[in-house]
Protein backbone atom coordinates (compact mmCIF):
# COMPACT_ATOMS: atom_id res chain seq x y z
CA UNK A 1 0.00 0.00 0.00
CA UNK A 2 0.89 3.64 -0.92
CA UNK A 3 1.74 6.24 2.41
CA UNK A 4 -1.77 7.54 1.50
CA UNK A 5 -3.81 4.43 1.88
CA UNK A 6 -1.64 3.17 5.05
CA UNK A 7 -2.54 6.92 6.80
CA UNK A 8 -6.03 6.20 5.47
CA UNK A 9 -6.06 2.78 7.48
CA UNK A 10 -4.33 4.28 10.53
CA UNK A 11 -7.25 6.82 10.72
CA UNK A 12 -10.08 3.63 10.36
CA UNK A 13 -9.10 3.26 14.43
CA UNK A 14 -9.90 6.77 14.77
CA UNK A 15 -8.91 10.18 14.54
CA UNK A 16 -5.34 10.98 15.02
CA UNK A 17 -2.54 13.74 14.68
CA UNK A 18 0.45 13.77 12.83
CA UNK A 19 2.35 12.91 15.42
CA UNK A 20 0.32 9.87 16.30
CA UNK A 21 0.84 9.00 12.78
CA UNK A 22 4.36 8.92 13.18
CA UNK A 23 4.52 7.08 16.44
CA UNK A 24 2.59 4.39 14.56
CA UNK A 25 4.81 4.78 11.48
CA UNK A 26 7.92 4.01 13.70
CA UNK A 27 6.86 1.30 16.16
CA UNK A 28 3.92 -0.53 14.37
CA UNK A 29 4.62 -0.69 10.47
CA UNK A 30 8.12 0.39 10.95
CA UNK A 31 8.94 -3.01 9.82
CA UNK A 32 7.70 -2.88 6.64
CA UNK A 33 6.49 0.63 5.75
CA UNK A 34 7.82 3.92 6.66
CA UNK A 35 6.66 7.26 6.43
CA UNK A 36 8.79 10.82 8.16
CA UNK A 37 6.97 13.56 8.71
CA UNK A 38 8.19 15.07 5.67
CA UNK A 39 5.72 12.72 3.72
CA UNK A 40 3.06 12.38 6.45
CA UNK A 41 2.32 15.71 6.28
CA UNK A 42 2.08 17.00 2.92
CA UNK A 43 0.20 13.54 2.07
CA UNK A 44 -2.47 14.68 5.33
CA UNK A 45 -2.74 17.96 3.53
CA UNK A 46 -3.30 16.40 0.05
CA UNK A 47 -5.67 13.84 1.31
CA UNK A 48 -7.81 16.84 3.16
CA UNK A 49 -8.08 18.86 -0.09
CA UNK A 50 -9.67 15.56 -2.32
CA UNK A 51 -11.91 15.01 0.91
CA UNK A 52 -10.40 12.15 2.21
CA UNK A 53 -9.83 13.32 5.16
CA UNK A 54 -10.66 16.51 7.59
CA UNK A 55 -8.63 18.50 9.59
CA UNK A 56 -10.16 19.69 13.09
CA UNK A 57 -7.77 21.94 14.83
CA UNK A 58 -7.60 21.83 18.74
CA UNK A 59 -6.88 24.63 21.10
CA UNK A 60 -4.58 24.03 23.46
CA UNK A 61 -3.65 26.61 26.25
CA UNK A 62 0.28 27.15 26.72
CA UNK A 63 1.02 24.68 24.23
CA UNK A 64 0.77 25.16 20.17
CA UNK A 65 -2.69 23.92 18.56
CA UNK A 66 -3.12 20.74 17.36
CA UNK A 67 -4.12 19.43 14.08
CA UNK A 68 -6.48 16.09 14.39
CA UNK A 69 -7.57 14.10 11.45
CA UNK A 70 -10.14 11.85 11.13
CA UNK A 71 -11.20 9.83 8.12
CA UNK A 72 -14.16 10.97 5.67
CA UNK A 73 -17.20 8.25 4.41
CA UNK A 74 -15.20 9.48 0.76
CA UNK A 75 -12.12 8.47 3.26
CA UNK A 76 -13.37 5.06 4.49
CA UNK A 77 -14.35 4.28 1.05
CA UNK A 78 -11.18 4.83 -0.51
CA UNK A 79 -9.11 2.95 1.78
CA UNK A 80 -11.64 -0.27 2.11
CA UNK A 81 -11.34 0.17 -1.82
CA UNK A 82 -7.45 0.03 -1.81
CA UNK A 83 -7.83 -2.64 0.76
CA UNK A 84 -9.41 -4.61 -1.65
CA UNK A 85 -7.23 -4.27 -4.60
CA UNK A 86 -5.32 -6.64 -6.14
CA UNK A 87 -2.06 -8.02 -4.25
CA UNK A 88 0.93 -6.29 -5.58
CA UNK A 89 4.10 -8.21 -4.49
CA UNK A 90 6.97 -5.44 -4.97
CA UNK A 91 10.29 -6.91 -6.18
CA UNK A 92 12.47 -7.79 -2.92
CA UNK A 93 15.54 -5.98 -3.09
CA UNK A 94 18.06 -6.12 -0.57
CA UNK A 95 21.32 -4.45 -0.91
CA UNK A 96 23.55 -6.52 1.78
CA UNK A 97 22.59 -9.38 -0.54
CA UNK A 98 23.52 -7.49 -3.58
CA UNK A 99 26.50 -6.84 -2.00
CA UNK A 100 27.38 -10.34 -0.65
CA UNK A 101 27.00 -11.55 -4.43
CA UNK A 102 29.84 -9.31 -4.74
CA UNK A 103 31.92 -10.00 -2.06
CA UNK A 104 35.37 -12.12 -3.88
CA UNK A 105 36.39 -7.98 -4.95
CA UNK A 106 36.29 -7.08 -1.76
CA UNK A 107 39.47 -8.73 1.23
CA UNK A 108 37.99 -10.76 4.06
CA UNK A 109 38.11 -7.93 6.68
CA UNK A 110 35.66 -5.84 4.53
CA UNK A 111 33.62 -8.78 4.15
CA UNK A 112 33.83 -10.09 7.61
CA UNK A 113 33.02 -6.46 8.65
CA UNK A 114 29.85 -6.06 6.21
CA UNK A 115 28.15 -9.30 7.50
CA UNK A 116 29.29 -7.81 11.32
CA UNK A 117 27.15 -4.53 9.88
CA UNK A 118 24.33 -6.89 8.79
CA UNK A 119 24.03 -8.77 11.92
CA UNK A 120 23.82 -6.19 13.74
CA UNK A 121 21.12 -4.61 11.78
CA UNK A 122 19.04 -7.41 12.26
CA UNK A 123 19.46 -7.39 15.61
CA UNK A 124 18.57 -4.11 16.19
CA UNK A 125 15.32 -4.85 14.00
CA UNK A 126 14.54 -7.55 16.13
CA UNK A 127 14.98 -5.84 19.47
CA UNK A 128 12.43 -2.72 18.01
CA UNK A 129 10.09 -5.77 17.31
CA UNK A 130 10.31 -7.17 20.98
CA UNK A 131 10.16 -4.11 21.94
CA UNK A 132 6.27 -3.06 20.81
CA UNK A 133 3.84 -3.93 22.19
CA UNK A 134 1.06 -1.73 21.16
CA UNK A 135 0.16 0.55 18.06
CA UNK A 136 1.25 3.90 19.43
CA UNK A 137 -1.44 3.35 22.58
CA UNK A 138 -3.81 1.88 20.05
CA UNK A 139 -4.58 -2.40 20.99
CA UNK A 140 -3.85 -4.49 17.74
CA UNK A 141 -6.14 -6.78 16.58
CA UNK A 142 -6.00 -10.00 15.73
CA UNK A 143 -4.83 -9.44 12.86
CA UNK A 144 -2.41 -7.16 13.48
CA UNK A 145 -1.59 -9.47 16.22
CA UNK A 146 -0.83 -11.63 13.50
CA UNK A 147 1.39 -9.24 11.10
CA UNK A 148 3.77 -8.58 14.41
CA UNK A 149 4.51 -12.34 14.76
CA UNK A 150 5.07 -12.41 11.54
CA UNK A 151 7.44 -9.91 11.43
CA UNK A 152 9.22 -11.36 14.61
CA UNK A 153 9.20 -14.60 12.79
CA UNK A 154 10.83 -12.65 9.52
CA UNK A 155 13.37 -11.10 11.26
CA UNK A 156 14.25 -14.55 13.37
CA UNK A 157 15.20 -16.10 10.87
CA UNK A 158 17.05 -13.41 8.79
CA UNK A 159 18.96 -13.62 12.02
CA UNK A 160 19.97 -17.06 11.96
CA UNK A 161 20.30 -16.92 8.09
CA UNK A 162 22.68 -14.21 9.09
CA UNK A 163 24.49 -15.67 11.80
CA UNK A 164 24.98 -18.80 9.49
CA UNK A 165 26.29 -16.71 6.61
CA UNK A 166 28.86 -15.42 9.34
CA UNK A 167 30.51 -18.64 9.90
CA UNK A 168 30.44 -19.43 5.83
CA UNK A 169 32.31 -16.21 5.25
CA UNK A 170 34.63 -17.04 8.13
CA UNK A 171 35.42 -20.17 6.68
CA UNK A 172 35.40 -19.13 3.15
CA UNK A 173 38.24 -16.62 4.16
CA UNK A 174 40.32 -19.31 5.86
CA UNK A 175 43.48 -19.07 4.34
CA UNK A 176 43.84 -23.30 4.96
CA UNK A 177 40.87 -23.56 2.92
CA UNK A 178 41.11 -24.38 -1.00
CA UNK A 179 37.62 -24.33 -3.38
CA UNK A 180 37.14 -23.93 -6.38
CA UNK A 181 33.68 -23.62 -8.37
CA UNK A 182 31.46 -21.61 -10.11
CA UNK A 183 28.07 -21.31 -10.32
CA UNK A 184 25.70 -22.26 -13.77
CA UNK A 185 21.92 -22.53 -13.77
CA UNK A 186 21.22 -22.13 -9.59
CA UNK A 187 24.05 -25.08 -9.17
CA UNK A 188 27.70 -25.02 -7.95
CA UNK A 189 29.92 -27.25 -9.57
CA UNK A 190 33.79 -27.58 -9.07
CA UNK A 191 36.17 -26.77 -11.13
Amino acid sequence: MNIQNTILGLLMSGPKTGYVLKQMFDSSLGFFAGASFGSIYPTLRKCEEVGLVKMDLEIQNGRPNRKVYSLTPKGRKGFLSALRADLIVSPYRNEFLTKLFFFSYLDAREREGFVRDYIRYVSEKMDRLAELDTLAGVEPDAFQEMCYGFGIRYVRELARNARKLQKEVERHDDPGRKRKGTLRSGKRTQG
